[in-house]
């Protein structure tokens, strides 16, 4: 067991309640539309401000999609959820901000210093250092006096994500990523224009194929290229 392992089981031990559990409890309340749409627009805001008048005019897309449909609640809260997601890709710079204010953050405050922590990371720029057994980008071992400092150089450099400046932008996973949420966009466009009844049916095959496009490296690629195999049949 690694320290980093056996520090959060003393965390927790000590501080069930803490907020780096929260992931453990269940919603005591499920969100409406209306406060589900507050409350990913607030998150959006936090993650990239520019990104945040594009999501709310699609936000505003998918609610006139549906606003003739009927028995849409649950298909519009998803369709929500799933627009977030899309939009906030979970980058290198978004990794290193997770990393800092949530686990990093607490066991600094809690325990011994992070420099006794250490991280298996497999970073695009070396994704051609394979597994031999699983053929995927191999893992490589980061201690926490190198990790952290790379993650909090990465935060600091989250104001360029979207611009020329990027230095992300050229990587297989960005630009893989941006098509993904750019064929979501189109498809919604798409969808918009179709005939009443037919929209519910398209917005939720829409919504659960690229629901399906998940994980790192390989995996997304191929959960990926389903998504696009399915998206063209429609």
């Amino acid at each position: 067991m690694n320290i980093y392992s056996f520090n959060l089981g003393r965390l927790y031990i000590h501080d069930p309640a803490n907020e780096l559990f929260g992931f453990l409890e269940k919603p005591k309340n499920e969100l409406n539309v209306k406060e589900l749409e507050e409350d990913r627009l607030n998150r959006l805001n936090k993650y990239d401000s520019k990104l945040y008048d594009e999501f709310k005019n699609n936000l505003e897309k998918i609610t006139k999609i549906l606003e003739t449909e009927v028995d849409v609640d649950e298909l519009h809260r998803d369709s929500i959820r799933e627009l977030y997601r899309v939009f906030a890709i979970k980058d290198e710079y978004e990794v290193a901000k997770m990393h800092l204010s949530t686990t990093f953050k607490t066991l600094d405050d809690q325990f011994s210093s992070w420099k006794n922590i250490s991280f298996y990371l497999a970073p695009p720029m070396l994704s051609f250092l394979r597994d031999k057994k699983t053929g995927r980008p191999r893992k490589i071992r980061f201690p926490g006096y190198i990790a952290i400092p790379l993650f909090k150089l990465l935060n600091s450099m989250s104001g360029l994500r979207g611009t020329w400046l990027d230095p992300l932008q050229f990587s297989s996973d960005k630009r893989r990523d941006l098509e993904h949420k750019k064929i979501f966009i189109n498809s919604l466009d798409t969808i918009s224009k179709m005939d009443g009844g037919e929209k519910k049916l398209k917005l939720s095959g829409l919504v659960n194929a690229s629901f399906d496009v998940k994980g790192y490296g390989p995996v997304r690629e191929k959960s990926y290229q389903e998504f696009k195999k399915i998206i063209m049949e429609k």
